[in-house]
């Protein structure tokens, strides 16, 4: 990607650098640069720390607001969910597993259970399982081995109702360290997906966090930069992959953009543009103020956005938006406001009237 910045002279961004901060375009710039600088303006309003912007292989657009530095690594929450669909995926092509797979085939203190030993990986990743999201507890520090844990959380039926929160994937983080360790090939999650993903792609996490015995924090924990998680978002938008390189198998990839039947919304670890019914357990984690956005019951990330869109989020507002459709990616880091809507951002930057 080429960082080569210029200033953007035009009396429009020169008028709001005061309230954005220092905004940047690359070379060849393009015509939507208006659009991307409304959206920066609105999401500098709602606690914004920067907006960056890759079209093509280019960064076209970026700023960091309210005196955010672009070098501090910011917290992504549970945006991190989004990086397992690439584990699960790199896995797969491994042989390390399949999508369909019992976990009571790695977990193996599920198998005499009549519900646990019907959970699939799938239903882990597209939170069906039925686990409790189990969110204080797996949140905190007080539950210092999260991956032990999260085996005796209550649940119901697998594959029955969608439930967001954390237990999902601190189970898939215990099915990665198990089949890992009998790998032998790979020191533990962090280690395999850096092999396998972030050092393909250069891509640098400034901090990934675990529990107090090790294990890596999987819902969330990850501090990263803005330019170095677009590389991943260019990856996702790219179908898996890198400069002519294959990083992650195509088909593979495309399964985790396919939302379940119980809740077409999200897909393995990835948000889609589907509607949503606002009642769903944890949505406010994500989007606390969709009910100002409901209709019928339902929310949308963008209705009458792009059909292809699929988003990684977390709380404080963080996105990194990923349109294959108009070869775009857009990301979004801020702290939680009373008025951010994904709607209203998208519609901005994407020059849509609201």
């Amino acid at each position: 990607m080429n960082i080569q910045f210029h200033r953007v002279v035009s009396l429009l961004i020169a008028s709001c650098l005061a309230v954005v901060g220092t905004t940047a375009v690359h070379a060849a710039p393009t015509p939507d640069i208006a659009a991307y600088q409304a959206a920066a303006l609105y999401s500098a309003r709602q606690n914004g720390d920067a907006m960056l912007v890759l079209k093509g292989n280019q960064i076209v657009f970026e700023t960091y607001q309210n005196g955010y530095e672009a070098s501090k690594p910011h917290v992504l929450a549970s945006a991190t969910k989004s990086f397992s669909c690439a584990i699960a995926v790199a896995a797969k092509m491994e042989g390390l597993l399949s999508f369909d797979e019992p976990a009571s085939k790695t977990l193996t203190e599920w198998k005499a259970d009549p519900l646990r030993s019907k959970i699939t990986v799938r239903q882990i990743l597209n939170f069906t399982d039925g686990l409790d999201p189990a969110t204080d507890a797996l949140q905190g520090a007080s539950t210092p081995d999260k991956y032990q844990f999260v085996l005796t959380v209550p649940l119901v039926a697998p594959g029955t109702v969608f439930r967001y929160g954390p237990s999902h994937l601190a189970a898939f983080g215990a099915i990665m360290d198990r089949k890992l360790k009998a790998d032998g090939r790979y020191t533990d999650v962090y280690d395999f997906i850096d092999q396998k993903v972030f050092q393909p792609i250069g891509l640098t996490v400034g901090e990934w966090r675990r529990d107090i015995v090790g294990h890596l924090i999987m819902p969330g924990g990850a501090f990263i930069t803005a330019r170095e998680w677009v590389k991943y978002g260019e990856l996702i938008r790219d179908q898996g992959i890198w400069k002519g390189q294959t990083i992650l198998d195509k088909t593979m990839l495309s399964e985790c953009f396919i939302g379940s039947a119980v809740f077409p919304a999200y897909g393995l670890t990835f948000w889609l543009n589907n509607p949503m019914p606002i009642s769903t357990i944890g949505l406010d984690d994500v989007f606390p103020h969709s009910n100002a956005a409901k209709q019928n019951g339902l929310f949308q990330i963008a209705p009458g956005g792009p059909k292809d869109l699929v988003m990684m989020a977390g709380a404080g507002d963080e996105r990194q938006y990923v349109i294959p459709s108009l070869d775009l990616v857009i990301i979004r880091f801020g702290r939680a406001a009373k008025g951010w809507t994904d709607a209203e951002f998208l519609n901005l930057a994407l020059g849509k009237k609201n």
